[in-house]
Order: C-alpha cells, then sequence, then structure tokens
C-alpha cells in the first residue's frame, strides 16, 4: 500500500492513477466493441434465420396452391369424363334401340333397290378344321352401374316391343 501513496501522504500518485483510469477506459472500450460485433452478428444472424423460415413459409404456400390448383383441374377433368361417357351411354342405347332391321331392309329395298340374295347366289365355303384362328377374347370384367341400366333397358324394350 505504501507504492500507493505519495510521500506517505494519503494523496495518490497522480501518474499511476491517470495509467489505471487509461487501463479502466480502454477495457470499457474494447468491451463496447466486443459487445457491438456480437450484437451485429446476433442480428445478422436473427435475419438470416428469419429469411430463410419467411423463404420456406413462401415456397410451401406456393406447392400448397400448385397443388390445390392441379386438384381443381383434375375433378373438372374428371367431371367432364363422367359427363361425356354418361353422352356416350345414352348415344349408344339411342342407336341400339333405334336399328330396327325391318325399316332397314324396307330403306334397302324401295330407295337404294336392293334384294335378298337368292338361294344360288349364296356361296358356301368349308374350312378344313386345321385351318383356323382363334380370337382373343379380353377377360370379362364387371360391368358399371350405368352400363347394367342400360342392359336392363334393352331387356325391359325387348320385352315390351
Amino acid at each position: 500500500m505504501a507504492g500507493r501513496y505519495y510521500d506517505g501522504t494519503s494523496a495518490y500518485k497522480i501518474e499511476q492513477y491517470e495509467f489505471y483510469t487509461q487501463q479502466v477506459q480502454q477495457k470499457q472500450e474494447a468491451q463496447k466493441k466486443n459487445r457491438s460485433r456480437q450484437s451485429v452478428l446476433s442480428r445478422k444472424k436473427l435475419v438470416a434465420i428469419a429469411s430463410g423460415v419467411f423463404v420456406v413459409a413462401v415456397l410451401f404456400l406456393y406447392l400448397n396452391v400448385v397443388l390445390m390448383q392441379t386438384s381443381a383441374q383434375f375433378a373438372a377433368v374428371t367431371r367432364e369424363l363422367e359427363d361425356m361417357k354418361m353422352r356416350n351411354a345414352q348415344l349408344a342405347f339411342d342407336v341400339a334401340s333405334g336399328v330396327d332391321l325391318a325399316v332397314v331392309e324396307a330403306k334397302a329395298k324401295n330407295e337404294y333397290g336392293m334384294q335378298r340374295p337368292e338361294s344360288h347366289q349364296n356361296v358356301y365355303v368349308a374350312v378344313k378344321q386345321s385351318d383356323y384362328a382363334e380370337a382373343f377374347t379380353a377377360s370379362e370384367s364387371r360391368p358399371g352401374i350405368v352400363d347394367s341400366m342400360i342392359d336392363s333397358l334393352k331387356a325391359f324394350l325387348a320385352y315390351i316391343g
């Protein structure tokens, strides 16, 4: 303690005091700079994390929008396909029910002058058993509701007519 005081009095040695205060100030300034660097780094990290989260959120929303648009297009095309199938079934029924063989024969005779072939005009071909072709038949699948209704309606019309 004797080194701190000046000539045995209670006064501090001024040179040492100034040196000490300068060291304290330098330490405080260094700590402030260090804190400001750390705060800048932490702010940069925070901004980077926030922007990353924002980009991921925007990407997620964009993908959801694309998914919903594709789903809506798929639903529209599916509805259109079902409508076309119904229309096709209706047209097939109209064609099947609209063909009357007696009307076709009368029209062929009257308008086109056609006749049924006579017995001497028929030519028969004898096919040997070894000379034949096998026809491929697809495996029969269960008919749909529309096909079942059409078949039932055709059977009913055949029964009545």
